[in-house]
């Protein structure tokens, strides 16, 4: 076939090779069919490349085979690269894909087996001394068009993708829609909107797969230009050497496109060895490129040198002792003519061949003899024998005497070989610096990075399969050192936060637990509260209002009665009986338990067979206090102590009317002073001599007050939490609406010591009392529509504001409900629907005419 001599481009273009070979493999080990058929697609490209590398090295007309390879399998690869455009990341245009497929199919048929069979058959077969390999003529403008045009097409459709996956939210937006009325300014903006949009869409994409098109469509231009270069330079248009440079970074540009944005996982360390191979293998092409263009020019100057010599050997008639590497020497006119041979060593080179040779250069030009005299170019490399065989290559150099010109010659073959020991070097540099990237590469990330990025995701994988003991040692202090100090930084952090959690959790769980033995401390406390009111003497009604501050109460209330027939009975008792606990919770609930259960003993009368007078067993409610308080202290010390107060009502009737008589008889020990409302006055009622809360003393001297109640009359008993309210953000104060009704009350002491009889019972006067003021129920807010200045930020409800609401509600209203409805929408008012700071109790009893049907109450 002839010898093997490497040319002048192929050490340029060996470390492109070495970069197919790196993609090709890496490509064929993905599962997916999309990246296979990308895989086939370079792969194509590399045959192509194989066949320049092996055949149009060959120093002979078998060369033209590389060409015919090299054009099949370029044009296989510009048609599976198209159906991966239209296939990547989705084929939104899946018929147009299957007319492309046949179309591409079609043409790179119609032109490539001609070529190809022009290229075996050496159809007009030359020999191209710029790139020095074989070529033919026939067909190859034909390809060129068709491979332009697919480079064309690579370009349209990733564009056209792109428009159609990228969002548009912009000014132009709403001339998108088709107008409704055509006018010339509509019909303008809708033109331009979808003219501009488009192109907006392409310069400014919105999102992943958008972005990725227009990077292909940019990759594909890249493909387009160094086409359309190789196609010039192929026509002879344009200067040798100047399309290896646009084609280098085609298929890294196109490694990088599958690696950002193929959507599949890719590997650091193919990236970073990518890039170390793609930057090392164009230094090595630039570099191999530079060094065969300065052994091109250093065949030049030794040929050159032997060529001045040849011209003093012309001038002394000493031409056969020319150089050895002289083929032949000949010489013209300078004003055009035959050429004179001065010296022939070729066998080959003759006159005759010489013209022959000039003969078929001008038939392929389509000149004349007369045109194909040119002006001389001396000292320029210049060639011969395009269509002759390899034996009449010839290479050389002309100068000119007087009106002579002289040509002397050189074989080509003498040049390839000159070239070939360069080229061969080179590629094997290439060769084991690609070797050695891919080896030491590798392993110098991998000592250096990998490792630690390594180990760093072994810890981010721990970390997210829960084990927060990860800890990843520190090998190198760098930036990724600094990243494995964060990161343990950020674990311990971590770590802390989930043990704060798992206590915050195990604090929940315990407090679920007290919440429900809470709960269930409340249920048992709730029941130990009356939930019925028992039979009350007829003519009397109670209303009870109960709120604990927290999941317990330390508040407690009694109603006793002792008799179950009070419209029969001549003579009934009734017990009310008001207690506060110091402090609040559980402690304060067990100690309200036990007072409250010694009181309901103490204050139950004793209905044992010996007792006929069960009047008369009953205790008083001083001598009640007096025995609670002495059981209290026993019991509990004098740590835990209770104020309260008991009320004992007395039925009687009397006379042959039948008429009632209600007594009341009260001792209080440290509880808020009961209030008593008659008549529209408010009175405190507050018997003489010690209040000690019960269980401080062992024997307090409590003394009782006593009076008769009236018809209307309101006893008010209230526990601290109502006078201690403290105003909230929200709470509103006094209303002017209420001013009128106690405007009426002489401003004087609250109690006075001026006495006058009330039937046989002698009871302290009610005074009249200081004005005071009082907060309105929310409703009474609304109703008249009116404003109030706000109170102070914790400013107390007080004893006063009690007494006024007290006197309004007893006033305004005829029964007991009513009127605890009322007091205690204005606590609440004041205060906020949370009363967090007490609890608080309240207890109404309002006498009226007498009614078939006692109340009946329960905690709200």
């Amino acid at each position: 076939m002839g010898d093997l001599m490497l040319q002048l481009e192929q050490p340029v273009f060996f470390p492109i090779y070495v970069i197919e070979i790196c993609i090709v493999v890496y490509l064929f080990r993905a599962r997916s069919t999309l990246l296979l058929l990308l895989a086939v697609s370079i792969f194509s490209v590399f045959i192509a490349d194989l066949a320049g590398l092996y055949f149009n090295n060959y120093y002979a007309p078998g060369a033209r085979y590389g060409m015919a390879v090299l054009a099949i399998a370029f044009l296989v690869h510009q048609v599976l690269i198209i159906q991966f455009i239209y296939h990547f990341p989705a084929n939104l245009h899946p018929q147009e894909s299957k007319a492309a497929l046949i179309v591409t199919t079609l043409l790179s048929l119609s032109v490539g087996i001609p070529f190809m069979l022009a290229n075996i058959m050496g159809v007009d077969q030359r020999f191209y001394f710029g790139g020095q390999y074989y070529l033919v003529d026939r067909w190859s403008a034909e390809w060129n068009f068709v491979s332009l045009l697919m480079n064309v097409w690579q370009v349209v459709v990733p564009i056209r993708k792109a428009i159609l996956m990228s969002s548009y939210h912009g000014r132009l937006e709403p001339w998108l829609a088709r107008p409704v009325r055509w006018s010339v300014s509509a019909v303008s903006r809708f033109l331009i909107a979808r003219l501009a949009v488009p192109v907006l869409k392409v310069v400014r994409p919105r999102g992943r797969e958008a972005q990725g098109m227009v990077v292909f469509a940019v990759y594909s231009s890249w493909i387009l230009v160094a086409g359309t270069l190789w196609a010039l330079e192929y026509l002879g248009l344009a200067a040798n050497g100047i399309w290896p440079i646009f084609t280098f970074p085609i298929y890294p540009l196109l490694m990088l496109f599958y690696l950002n944005y193929s959507g599949r996982p890719s590997s650091f360390m193919v990236k970073i060895v990518g890039v170390t191979l793609l930057v090392s293998m164009m230094a090595l092409s630039r570099a191999n490129e530079s060094v065969m263009s300065w052994v091109s020019r250093s065949f030049d100057s030794e040929r050159l040198a032997e060529v001045t010599h040849v011209a003093t050997l012309v001038n002394t008639n000493d031409l056969p002792s020319a150089p050895a590497t002289v083929a032949y020497v000949m010489a013209r006119p300078l004003a055009g003519g035959s050429y004179t041979l001065l010296l022939a060593r070729d066998p080959a080179f003759s006159t005759d061949s010489l013209a022959a040779d000039e003969a078929e250069d001008r038939v392929r030009a389509g000149t004349s003899a007369a045109d194909s005299v040119e002006a001389p170019v001396e000292r320029q490399r210049l060639y011969r024998g395009a269509y002759a065989p390899r034996e009449r290559h010839y290479i050389h150099y002309d100068f000119v005497r007087g009106d002579t010109l002289f040509e002397v010659g050189y074989r080509n073959l003498d040049f390839r070989r000159y070239v070939h020991e360069t080229a061969v070097a080179l590629d094997q540099v290439a060769l084991f610096t690609g070797l050695a990237v891919l080896l030491a590469v590798p392993f110098y990330f991998w000592l250096n990075l990998t490792t630690s990025l390594t180990a760093l995701l072994g810890g981010v994988r721990r970390v997210r399969a829960g084990d927060l003991s990860a800890e990843v040692p520190v090998q190198i202090d760098d930036e990724i050192g600094y990243l494995t100090h964060s990161f343990n930084g950020m674990v311990g952090s971590l770590r802390e936060h989930a043990q704060e959690v798992e206590h915050r959790r195990a604090l929940e769980l315990e407090q679920a637990l007290l919440r429900q033995e809470l709960t269930h401390a409340w249920d048992i406390q709730r029941r130990l509260l009356p939930t019925a009111l028992p039979p009350l003497p007829d003519g009397l009604t109670i209303a009870v209002r109960f709120r604990p501050a927290r999941e317990t109460s330390g508040d407690f209330y009694e109603v006793i009665s002792s008799s179950a027939n009070t419209h029969r009975d001549e003579q009934a008792r009734l017990q009310i009986a008001v207690g506060d606990v110091a402090g609040k919770g559980m402690g304060a609930a067990l100690v309200m338990a036990v007072a409250q259960t010694t009181l309901r003993a103490v204050t139950q009368p004793d209905t044992s067979a010996g007792s006929s007078n069960r009047e008369g067993a009953a205790l008083s409610p001083a001598a009640a206090l007096r025995r609670v308080g002495q059981l209290l202290h026993r019991d509990l010390g004098r740590r835990d102590f209770v104020a309260c107060s008991l009320a004992t009502i007395e039925a009687t009737l009397m006379g042959a009317g039948r008429s009632r008589l209600l007594r009341l008889r009260l001792a209080n020990a440290a509880q808020v002073p009961p209030l008593l409302c008659r008549r529209g006055v408010v009175q405190e009622l507050a018997p003489d001599g010690e209040r000690l809360p019960l269980g401080v003393l062992v024997g307090p001297a409590y003394e009782e007050l006593a009076l008769e109640l009236q018809t209307d009359d309101v006893l008010v008993f209230a526990s601290d939490g109502l006078p201690e309210a403290p105003a909230r953000s929200g709470g509103v104060a006094p209303a002017a609406d209420r001013e009128p009704v106690v405007s009426s009350l002489a401003v004087v002491g609250l109690r006075s010591e001026v006495t006058e009889p009330l039937g046989a019972v002698a009871v302290a006067a009610p005074a009249p009392l200081k004005a005071a003021t009082w907060q309105p129920a929310p409703a009474d807010r609304r109703a008249t529509g009116k404003t109030t200045q706000a109170p102070l930020p914790g400013e107390l409800f007080g004893f006063e504001r009690l007494m006024a609401s007290a006197r309004y509600w007893s006033v305004r209203e005829p029964d007991a409900e009513a009127i605890a409805v009322g007091i205690w929408a204005d606590v609440l008012a004041w205060s906020g629907e949370s009363p967090d700071h007490d609890d608080m109790t309240l207890l109404v009893v309002r006498v009226s005419s007498p009614r078939p049907d006692p109340g009946r109450v329960g905690p709200p």
